[in-house]
């Protein structure tokens, strides 16, 4: 892993020597994926976002917070040590004063399960699985017979929508400081189409 967030941190130095007009013309965007910190180590991440990030031109952070966060709405659906909203506010602070975009990932629809661990939506709300025949093994290798990537939550299931949306609006809160709240993305127009839908449940 060390080797290989050297070689990341490397690809993009070079481009530190130019001027931001050739780097603009050259590499538009330049971006940069990463785990969230834990709350004991957000001093340490804003201090790699000024020292490392920053000069070396990145614009770009995709920050994977996914059950890292503490939502008010689902605690239940919390990771341990999860961010609190004043540590968000700190990293999306730091990124804007150094002009970088900040695009916080949280998995939706798959991904829902990694190797033989079932992650927290569908520990908590198992109801939700989209394929409940399939059992997670005791040791996770692939291929397997199931056919079992990871799961993911089926969205049709009734509260569903819901759950989800409370939670991701006050994701989105915290990182942009508002909630998606127009009729197009409200959870229940969201939510009475598909139940109007014809598709079926799978």
């Amino acid at each position: 892993m060390k080797i290989f967030f050297s070689i990341c941190l490397a690809s993009i130095t070079t481009l530190a020597g130019y001027s931001q007009e050739k780097i603009d013309s050259i590499l538009p965007v330049r971006g940069f994926c990463i785990a969230a910190p834990r709350p004991d180590g957000v001093d340490d991440f804003i201090k790699f976002i000024n020292d490392e990030l920053a000069p070396r031109k990145v614009n770009t952070q995709i920050l994977r917070v996914d059950f890292n966060y503490r939502f008010t709405s689902h605690p239940e659906l919390r990771d341990s040590g999860a961010l609190s909203k004043l540590d968000v506010r700190k990293i999306v602070r730091v990124c804007k004063g150094n002009k970088i975009s900040i695009i916080p990932q949280i998995n939706l629809l798959g991904h829902q399960s990694w190797a033989g661990t079932v992650n927290n939506l569908l520990r908590v709300y198992p109801q939700f699985d989209e394929t409940p025949e399939v059992k997670m093994p005791e040791k996770y290798v692939w291929p397997n017979a199931d056919r079992l990537y990871c799961k993911s939550y089926c969205p049709r299931f009734c509260g569903m929508v819901q759950t989800v949306w409370s939670g991701t609006s006050q994701f989105l809160d915290s990182f942009y400081g508002r909630r998606p709240d127009n009729s197009e993305n409200n959870p229940a127009a969201c939510f009475k189409a598909l139940q109007d839908s014809k598709t079926p449940r799978l």
